[in-house]
Order: structure tokens, then sequence, then C-alpha cells
């Protein structure tokens, strides 16, 4: 089939709104990865398995992709290879998606046992698309097994053509015109610890009855989801009370399902996230207090008029006449430092609930239970998902601390409010200790090298401008050639601590990048300085020569990314 009709008459598939910002976030050691899996009564064989995945792609174009980057901006073409098909390895979930050992798909396909999983990048789709998908697959792996499964729900008819609604960008369809919406505000309560190993997370999964989650929150007049937000809330509460510091607000990340308020057939992204926060400082909250608090708030804002404005405010960002001829190179640093300095800044912890699964009924035999999990967070130990199937609740906590405290905590506080609990863990602990190893690859062992360098660098480069600024201040306070010293030092260290910061630019070419952004730094800097203080013709020489090199390199880019040839050659020959 031809990608024209593949993607209804284009060649070639747009990231949506929200799917934009996810590459730039990326590191060597983190991506925002979605993993949901369902649990069938039968282990599963993966020669039947790949053949059933192989009948379902033609109905999926939004899945079958391969992404590329423009000079503005990323997009989506299709990919004609097929998906792997992997045993799972628990200890390491949703690791960053290699895109050379997917075939180029930003999902890959996991199977142990009974358990059959999707881990997708989340640029291509959401929980939801997830759902469908995996759903999906399930169901004509069950056919293959000569089971008569119909369709319905979850699991769509593979005899269909695809619809070019499920290709559409929903947030730029439903966005309010005009509308604005108020940005999450930082400065909230985090709850840190030891980070665990690269590549490495604590998963705990506890599974419920749905009916005595339901009896609980019929008694407290509440959701589900806002009675598991309410109990996040008190636990980070309780938190930061033993630590005795300054109180600050909690905020607890509450993803929404979007399709739930707007007609959308959507397979791509759409949802958006609420913060429901709680300050401490009003007093002393009992949890029933809470949980009111959270109910109103979530009542009161979940709404089409609220999330059309949220929409608006992120599709007008993205669609001022500025950030249309940024270059994708640009728009990637500032979305990687940006991200890096205030990643999950705004929020204490996640908890996202897609609700029951519609599977349809000749299905649920041969279904036990189904799971999603979000990544570990950079700062949020506390990152949950959950999902039910027949009468069993799912809820997924991703952790990225060696403490497991929390999860500890909120399964026990479960069981004491009535609700058994049964929990499953990818992690087992001896004297104390974790017995989850990092993944034995060389890069791992080069990057903690390249960090060792990096801190001694930064170390030295602090020291020199101190050194500068002083000896400036004895010996020749008439002339402030330390500002510049201190300046190139600045711009060093900024070159030396980036692609620790924006791991993704570790690669040789992108260390180039890096540089024309600091060289560029600097050269603005210098100009600014020298319109201040008394100069001559050798800071001028200076401010020249950094001119130059920044002109040189952005030219250099600008070919690379053209040609690939000269792109490999480049990064050959320079490498930091």
């Amino acid at each position: 089939m031809e990608k024209k009709n593949l993607f209804f008459g284009r060649d070639f598939l747009e990231l949506d709104n929200a799917a934009k910002v996810f590459p730039a976030q990326n590191t060597k050691t983190w991506s925002n990865v979605i993993r949901y899996s369902i649990n069938l009564t039968e282990e599963i064989n993966p020669e039947i398995l790949e053949k059933a995945l192989k009948d379902i792609l033609p109905r999926f174009p939004s899945m079958c992709v391969k992404i590329k980057r423009g000079v503005f901006w990323y997009y989506f073409e299709h990919n004609n290879n097929l998906p792997v098909i992997l045993e799972d390895d628990l200890e390491h979930q949703c690791v960053p998606i290699r895109y050379s050992e997917t075939n180029g798909f930003l999902f890959k396909i996991l199977y142990l046992k009974n358990r059959l999983t999707i881990e997708a990048f989340h640029a291509l789709t959401d929980g939801f698309g997830c759902a469908v998908f995996i759903n999906t697959l399930a169901a004509q792996y069950l056919r293959l097994l000569g089971h008569n499964i119909s369709t319905g729900g979850t699991v769509f008819d593979i005899t269909e053509k695809p619809k070019e609604l499920e290709l559409e960008d929903s947030f730029i369809k439903n966005a309010t015109k005009g509308a604005k919406a108020s940005r999450s505000k930082p400065n909230i309560y985090h709850r840190k610890g030891e980070k665990l190993p690269a590549f490495c997370s604590h998963v705990t999964v506890g599974y419920m009855p749905v009916d005595k989650i339901k009896e609980l929150c019929k008694k407290y007049n509440a959701t589900i989801t806002e009675f598991f937000t309410a109990v996040l809330t008190e636990i980070y509460i309780d938190f930061q009370k033993k630590e005795e510091k300054k109180q600050k607000e909690i905020s607890i990340q509450v993803p929404v399902n979007a399709r739930n308020q707007f007609d959308s057939q959507t397979l791509r992204n759409f949802s958006l996230c609420y913060s429901v926060r709680t300050d401490p400082n009003l007093g002393d909250y009992t949890f029933e207090e809470i949980l009111k608090q959270v109910s109103l708030y979530l009542r009161y804002i979940n709404n089409k008029k609220t999330l059309g404005a949220m929409f608006a405010s992120n599709i007008k960002l993205e669609s001022t006449p500025i950030m249309r001829v940024i270059p994708l190179v640009i728009k990637d640093l500032a979305i990687g430092i940006s991200y890096a300095l205030t990643a999950e800044c705004t929020t204490t912890a996640l908890f996202s609930n897609v609700g029951k699964v519609d599977l349809p009924e000749d299905m649920l035999p041969f279904v036990e239970s189904a799971i999603l999990m979000p990544t570990a967070g950079l700062l949020n130990g506390g990152r949950m998902a959950a999902t039910s199937v027949k009468n069993t609740f799912s809820v997924a906590v991703a952790n990225c601390y060696e403490d497991t405290d929390f999860e500890r905590v909120f399964f026990t506080k479960l069981n004491d409010m009535g609700i058994p609990v049964t929990l499953e863990t990818n992690y087992a602990t001896k004297n104390g200790e974790t017995l989850l190893e990092p993944l034995p690859e060389e890069e791992i062992i080069a990057y903690q090298k390249k960090k060792h360098i990096k801190t001694i660098s930064s170390s030295i480069l602090a020291v020199l401008s101190v050194i500068s600024v002083i000896l400036n201040i004895l010996l020749t306070p008439e002339t402030p050639w330390s500002a510049y010293i201190t300046t190139f030092c600045g711009v060093s260290w900024l070159i030396s601590i980036l692609p620790f910061i924006l791991r993704q630019f570790i690669s040789k070419f992108h260390s180039i990048l890096v540089t024309l952004g600091s060289v560029s730094v600097f050269t603005i800097i210098t100009e600014t300085i020298m319109h201040f203080i008394p100069h001559n013709i050798i800071f001028d020489f200076l401010n020249i020569a950094t001119g130059t090199v920044a002109f040189i390199l952005f030219t250099m880019s600008v070919v690379a990314s053209k040609n690939k040839k000269f792109k490999k050659w480049l990064a050959k020959k320079f490498y930091f």
C-alpha cells in the first residue's frame, strides 16, 4: 500500500500537539514510555503471536511508523519493516526504546509466560492507544488458537479499513479558540532518595477486587480516581511532616482521557493532566477532608471548557511565528534544557486511571487481568497507573528510588481500609539491599566515566573563575579582564554539562550543535559586556573570532542535517 493511502493522501504524519515535546525530553537513560500488559489464562506461543501481529498491522497505520527529523519539527513516515517480539525483561521495564533494535518502530511487543505486553514511546500514542493495539493483538492471537473472539470496545475489527479520524490530532480539532489556561507552579514537595542504577526501576503491582473498591468509594461518595488521589495526598503529607522541613504543597498529577469529553476516535495522544494540590500549611487534614477537597476540585475542573482552554494554550505556543521558524536543533536544546531543569518540579506524584478495559464478552474467559504502567520518574518515586478487567483492579507503581517505603505504606493503607491486596514485584530484597542490577552495557560505563570527567572539569572551571576575579580586583582593578575569563569558563562549563543534562547530545554530532549554541551565547555575552566596559583590539578580535566560529558551525550543522556522508565525516572529526 502506498504511503499516501496509508496516511489518507499525505506522504508523512505530523506529530500531534502533545507528542512534539517528547523526543526532545529523551535521554540515554530515560524516555517517556508507556507499558500496557494483558494477562491471558494460557502461556503465550511466540510463533503464533508473530502471525497474529502481522495480521493486525494493516489495521493500525498510526502505529506502523518511524520517526524522522525535519528542519523545524519531527514527523512520522510509514515503516515497511516488521515490529520485533521479545521475551520480557521484568527488571528493566519502560527503558528507552532503541530504534536500531526495533526495526525503527516506536514500540516493541513483549511476552513472558502468559503475559502479553506493549511498550510504546509516548510520542506515538497514549494509554488508550496501547490498550486498543495490544487487546486487538491478544484477540487475534486467541483466534489463531481456535477460539471464537468477536470485536468491540478496545478490540478492533482487523477486516475493516483504518479510519482517517483515528489519525487526527484531536488537540487541534477541539481547542477553544482564544481561551487560556493557567500553568502549574513549582515549589512542590518531592520525596527523594538514593537512585536506582540506570535502566532500573522498582515495579510493584497490586491486584484488588473491584467490588471492594467500589463499595469503599461509595461509602465516601467518591470516584475511584478521587479516592486513590486522596490516599496519595495523605501519604505524602505524612512523609513531609516526618522530614520536619518547611512544608510545601502536595501536587498529584491526574491524567485524563479527553475522549471521554470529546467525540474523538483518534488512536494517537489525546490526554492531558490536572494537578490536584493540597497545602499542608493550612493545617492538619483528616482523610475525609482531603478526599472532599480532591473530589470537589476534580469535578469542578474536569470539563470541556477547561480541556479546550488547555489545548488552546499548548497549541498557541506551538503555532507562534517565531516557534515555527526556529530550527529543530534549537527547539530540542530549549525543550531539553527546560525539561532537565524543571522535570516533574510541579508534581509530587502521578495517578493515572484508564478505568475498565472494554473487552468482548467471549474474550473475558481467556483474560485474567490487565496492567498499565508509566515510566519511572526522574524526581517522583510514586508514579502510578490503574486499570481493571472483570473483578480485578490493578495498580502499578514505578519507583526510581532504592527506598520502597512508599509502596509499602500505600498498599498497607488500602489493606487496612478493607481492600485485600495481592502484590507482585520485579525485585526482592536481601539484608535491606535491592537485588536489581543495571544492564551490563559498555555505554553505561562510558557514561559514568564522562560524568566523572564532567564533575572534575566543572570544579576546575569554577576555581579558575574565582581566582581570576580575585586577581583582577587585587592587581588590575582598572581593567575588568576577569569578566572575559569568567564568561569563557561559564560557556566551557555549558559545553561540558549539557551533554549530561541532555543525554541525547552525548553523540558526536550533537556535541557540535551544543558547541554552536554555546559559542553563540559567548558571542552575545561578550557583545553585551563591551558596551559597558573599556576594551581594546584584542577583545574586538576575540568577539569577531567567536562570531565567525559560530557562523561556521551553524553552516556545518545545516549541511550535515541534509547530507548523511558529511554528517558521518563531521562526527569522526569532532568529538568532546
